[in-house]
Order: C-alpha cells, then structure tokens, then sequence
C-alpha cells in the first residue's frame, strides 16, 4: 500500500477523488479510484494502490459555494510536469486555495 496525507486548508468542505495507474506510460492498464471528504482544516491519512499500481494520474476536488457546486479536474499530462511531481513525489498535499470561474453576463 502507498501513503498519502491530504489536509484542507480552506474554509470550505471538500470531496476529493483520485485516480492511480500503473505509471504515466500506462495509463490506460489497471486503474483504480479513492474518494475522500475533507472538512475545512481537516488531514487525513489515505492508503492507496499497491506495489504496482501507484502512480496518481488525475485528481478533482469538488466544493459548494455561493449556491453552486465547483469541480476543478487536473490530470497529468506530462511524467516530469510539476503536478506529476507534487501527485507523486510528496506524501504530503495540501489544497490551499480555491478558485471558481468568473462570469459575465451580455458581454
């Protein structure tokens, strides 16, 4: 099993579900998904994958505020990308911020 500590640092509740592969090179063989809530300032320790499918290829956290429901999705795209390493290199992720879309309207 792998090891993972999330903790949300915003003031809002999160679901944050993640894939793992294989590796980035096989992302289309065994895959397997976990979901989590986190209350706000809330950590939890998260067990995952196994000895050969333990690479974290996608992540959304999804959140309620101002009457809607936000899902941001990242997947990596690139083994040596920054996010690959913060999924994949860290036992420790933080979600510090959150970030909607902004609209206008007749614009």
């Amino acid at each position: 099993m792998n090891i993972k500590y999330f903790h949300n640092l915003t003031t809002q509740p999160l679901t944050l579900c993640f894939t793992v592969s294989e590796g980035f090179q096989s992302q289309s063989n065994t895959q397997m998904s976990y979901q989590l809530t986190l209350a706000p300032k809330e950590k939890k320790k998260v067990s995952y994958g196994d000895v050969y499918c333990n690479y974290i290829i996608s992540l959304s956290v999804t959140y309620n505020l101002d009457g809607m429901r936000h899902t941001n999705d990242t997947c990596v795209i690139s083994a040596v990308s920054d996010m690959a390493n913060l999924l994949n290199n860290s036992s420790y992720i933080a979600i510090s911020g959150l970030s909607s879309l902004q609209f206008e309207a007749d614009a």
